[in-house]
């Protein structure tokens, strides 16, 4: 009788190390590529701050002159600096808006007023006509001026916009 001998094998095939080479790879990849969107968005996210911080700065300029002129203005930040490569559009326009009609409706001109307060107080019904009510003048038109700004800020190769929009009672002009 021949005894056949049983070989243990302490090793792996060729067809094992390949898969878990690939699975190795396949995680170091992936691993990779959370690192560098990451590094991305921390580099996106400096960039709108810093348009952030430049679009509050131009809006306190514009907001601190007494008079606005109705203006078109385009600007650059130069290639130095925080700011560099930042260019930034100013419009100003005058308008008026009906305030017993923004009031009822919550829109000025298209645009909707979204001032964070709870639905069954924003854009309520007025108790009183515009107007008309003794204690209050809020009736009738208002000249404002519409203030838009556009920061434009690159982000890596490509370029991204912030735009902010307010208003400022127009100054009242007394004709002679």
């Amino acid at each position: 009788m021949r005894l056949h001998r049983v070989r243990l094998r302490s090793g792996v095939t060729l067809v094992e190390m390949a898969l878990a080479m690939s699975v190795a790879a396949t995680f170091c990849m992936m691993t990779l590529y959370m690192i560098a969107d990451g590094m991305r968005l921390r580099q996106k996210s400096e960039k709108m701050a810093l348009a952030s911080t430049l679009a509050q700065a131009k809006m306190a300029q514009l907001l601190s002159r007494p008079f606005l002129d109705v203006a078109n203005e385009d600007g650059d930040m130069g290639d130095s600096g925080p700011y560099a490569r930042f260019k930034y559009t100013i419009k100003i326009t005058e308008e008026q808006i009906d305030l017993a009609a923004v009031s009822s409706e919550g829109k000025i001109s298209g645009v909707n007023v979204d001032d964070r307060l709870d639905a069954g107080v924003q854009n309520g019904k007025p108790r009183e006509r515009a107007g008309q009510g003794a204690a209050t003048e809020t009736g009738g038109l208002v000249d404002i001026n519409r203030i838009i700004l556009i920061i434009d800020y690159p982000v890596g190769s490509e370029r991204e916009q912030l735009r902010i929009e307010t208003f400022k009672a127009a100054a009242k002009t007394t004709k002679p």
